[in-house]
């Protein structure tokens, strides 16, 4: 092999490094800083099962010390029993209330703000689902900031089988 096909060799193996680098800067900024992410299910989706919903999600911005979420469940779901939140990723205290056919859980402001992009989860119990199986069950989630700013809105349907 001639000095000048060693440098062609060398050239291609160092320009394969430089792209599977930058795929991999590229990857990793965009899942500690991109989308919002989101996935809420039930622990147990069995018709009329008294469970807990888990929420797991990360946001693009911080959420505050005294963040407020709300979940607003079809009117075939029993928010009756409702009564405690918490999480294994979110200090401080969370304060719980339904209201019809919405479960409003309010951090307590001790506890920190929660980091940009940070993996979180939030759990509340105990619901009890829907008689009807059924694969599309709408509950729209808000995450509200401070000021009352929608730092999410979405829906998620939820199947319970």
């Amino acid at each position: 092999m001639s000095l000048n096909g060693t440098f062609k060799a060398n050239d291609t193996k160092f320009a394969t490094l430089v792209l599977v680098a930058m795929l991999a800067t590229s990857l990793l900024v965009s899942n500690s800083y991109g989308e919002n992410s989101i996935n809420f299910f039930p622990k147990d989706a069995t018709t009329e099962a008294l469970t807990i919903y888990i929420l797991e999600f990360s946001l693009e911005q911080p959420i505050p010390a005294n963040a407020n979420f709300r979940f607003t469940f079809p009117a075939e779901f029993d928010l009756a029993m409702v009564e405690i939140a918490g999480s294994s990723s979110i200090n401080g205290g969370f304060e719980v209330s339904v209201k019809e056919n919405q479960v409003q859980i309010a951090r307590s402001g001790l506890g920190d703000e929660v980091p940009a992009g940070k993996k979180t989860d939030l759990k509340f119990a105990l619901v009890k689902n829907p008689t009807e199986k059924k694969d599309d069950y709408p509950v729209t989630i808000t995450i509200l900031g401070a000021d009352d700013s929608i730092l999410l809105e979405t829906v998620v349907n939820v199947k319970i089988k």
